[in-house]
This record gives structure tokens, sequence and C-alpha cells, in this order.
């Protein structure tokens, strides 16, 4: 028996920025809400720390601004 199968390309349309920054804000907000302890006065982080996290914290949310949302770079967490 054969069978004909047929191919056929079908152009994708790239996602929009409202698109993207959606899928953005999916991975960047548990990110802040992991690391919301960080900030708190009760925090037994060092003063150090804590800038570094706080750092952390405000290259997250920037990070919406980027000039090209399809390329956005991540911030690593303070070590």
């Amino acid at each position: 028996m054969t069978v004909k199968i047929s191919s056929f390309i079908r152009e994708v349309e790239p996602p929009s920025d409202a698109d993207l920054l959606a899928s953005i804000r999916v991975k960047r907000d548990p990110l802040l809400a992991a690391s919301d302890w960080t900030q708190m006065s009760d925090s037994p982080l060092s003063a150090e720390d804590k800038a570094a996290w706080a750092v952390y914290r405000q290259a997250l949310r920037d990070i919406t601004e980027a000039k090209d949302l399809s390329a956005v770079v991540w911030p690593d967490p303070p070590a």
C-alpha cells in the first residue's frame, strides 16, 4: 500500500511585544516573590548581601524595559 503524504510550510507570526512581556513576567514574578525575604527588616542577611539582592531585584524589575524583548538577558542572583 502506498500512502501519499504532502508537506507544507506555514509561516508563523513572531510573538507581539505584549506576548513577550507576558511571558517575561511569568518567569520574573516568581523570582521576585522568591527573593522578597531578602529585603525584610528581619532578614538574616548582612547589609552588603541585602544590597546585592536589592540590585538583583531591580534588574528583574527593569527587564521589561529591554530594547529587544525576544533576547532578554536574565540577571544572576547573588551568590
